[in-house]
């Protein structure tokens, strides 16, 4: 540090705090064994003193003009001693905080101010106890072996691992963004991308994606739900080894199928209830907020982000199991894809539709009424888009069109869909579409596709 700066320091702090930083400087250059001791014993003895020093207008000041003084000074913990900078830090007025993030070019600096702000919890305590208990065993080891033995030292990064383990499964740049914005901000609104796309059956569908810096946070969530959860045989949408074919067979050959569907399926799932899913896996309730606000878009979950389908299938495990037991013993058959549900079974079955409204209400849903469909025996019944009279299969209608546009496709002119220009894209995706149903149809109108 450059005499200038010290001058600096002695102008803000006065005499003893120049006293009090020059001994840190000296304890820095110490081995870590040596100069962790001396610290624990230092802050004892300065906390009253910079407590009275460390004012509002101080911190203020620090933030926008004296950075290289008070990185090493805030690294060891010291200005986080201060009560009126903790007052500071839980109005989220911490311009120091905010200063060192934006301005500072050191890699590890997030690491340090967090270090400087987290060395004061209880949390960091019970680790600093768990660590000292088995640097202790480790030490009773090397001795007994006749071995030296080498103090380890706890990084910053380790530490916040313990804290937010969702941290562990990111790359460390994606790891510092996400948790500088979420300490900055408290939400991650700010990093979706808002627009609206055509329905399929009218209208638009308004989809919030997130950034790509949030996206990668939230497959990594993904990963660690799909590991962790046993979802309802019922369901599957966004599964796995299912699809709209695995959701139809059940109600293949039935006298009556019944169609519902939930309505505003991703917004009625609130922030609320995201942080109760993520509390009842057990994270405590600093970390289940931060995977909350990672996964919540304006109080709710987005649709567009890759992590609302899995939480809104767990958000349906009680409604999943509800309507099954409700099925088995009015001798029907129950599925659900994403927001369609289907009940097939006898002709009976269509007076509980009222229960079943009611069941849907009580987990916190609410039906769309005017998709509500029943298909009987003799008409074509149809499950998320497959008819299911005597097996599953892509509508006829819909195999006709697909063999139209190839056939224009094949003549040299261009493929339509319902009266709308078709790209070859888009007409490979159908055809695909259907070779997932009917394995050798589909091969045959691939094989027919022009080279």
């Amino acid at each position: 540090m450059t005499k200038k700066a010290n001058n600096n320091a002695s102008d803000m702090f006065g005499a003893v705090a120049e006293k009090r930083y020059s001994a840190v400087k000296r304890v820095s250059k110490l081995p870590v064994e040596e100069a962790l001791p001396i610290l624990k014993k230092g802050l004892k003895h300065w906390d009253r003193k910079l407590r009275n020093m460390c004012s509002r207008e101080i911190v203020r000041k620090l933030g926008g003009k004296a950075a290289s003084i008070v990185l090493p000074l805030y690294v060891k913990g010291l200005l986080s001693r201060s009560s009126s900078y903790e007052q500071l830090l839980r109005k989220e007025d911490a311009t120091l905080t905010g200063y060192v993030l934006r301005r500072s070019r050191r890699k590890d600096s997030l690491g340090q101010v967090c270090k400087g702000l987290y060395s004061q919890t209880k949390h960091y305590k019970r680790i600093q106890e768990k660590q000292t208990k088995r640097d202790q065993e480790l030490l009773a080891d090397n001795d007994r072996a006749g071995q030296t033995w080498v103090a380890q030292k706890i990084s910053p990064w380790d530490l916040l691992k313990e804290r937010f383990s969702i941290l562990k499964e990111l790359k460390e740049n994606t790891a510092q963004f996400v948790l500088g914005h979420w300490y900055r901000n408290n939400t991650f609104d700010d990093l979706y991308d808002t627009f609206e796309i055509p329905k399929r059956s009218g209208g638009k569908r308004k989809i919030e994606a997130p950034k790509p810096a949030l996206k990668l946070a939230q497959k990594a969530i993904l990963e660690k739900l799909t590991s962790d959860v046993r979802l309802h045989d019922s369901c599957h949408g966004f599964r796995r080894a299912h699809s709209i074919v695995s959701n139809a067979k059940p109600h293949v050959g039935k006298a009556v199928v019944v169609n519902l569907d939930i309505k505003d399926f991703f917004p009625t799932i609130s922030a609320a209830r995201v942080f109760g899913i993520y509390r009842s896996f057990g994270y405590k309730n600093e970390e289940a907020s931060f995977l909350t606000a990672l996964s919540s878009f304006n109080g709710r979950l987005p649709q567009g982000a890759p992590t609302s389908p899995m939480l809104a299938n767990i958000a349906c495990i009680r409604l999943d199991y509800r309507l099954s037991g409700l099925s088995n013993t009015i001798g029907a058959d129950y599925s659900r894809y994403a927001d369609d549900l289907t009940i097939s079974g006898p002709e009976s079955i269509t007076k509980y539709i009222a229960l079943i409204r009611k069941i849907v209400e009580e987990e916190g849903f609410a039906l769309a009424l005017p998709k509500l469909r029943i298909h009987r025996r003799g008409a074509r019944q149809e499950v998320t888009g497959l008819t299911v009279n005597d097996r599953v299969s892509v509508p006829r209608v819909i195999r006709r069109r697909i063999r139209a546009a190839l056939h224009h496709v094949n003549q040299g002119k261009e493929a339509t869909w319902k009266g709308e220009p078709m790209s070859l894209e888009s007409l490979t995706g159908h055809i695909n579409f259907i070779k997932s149903v009917h394995p050798d149809l589909g091969q045959a109108l691939f094989n027919s596709l022009p080279q």
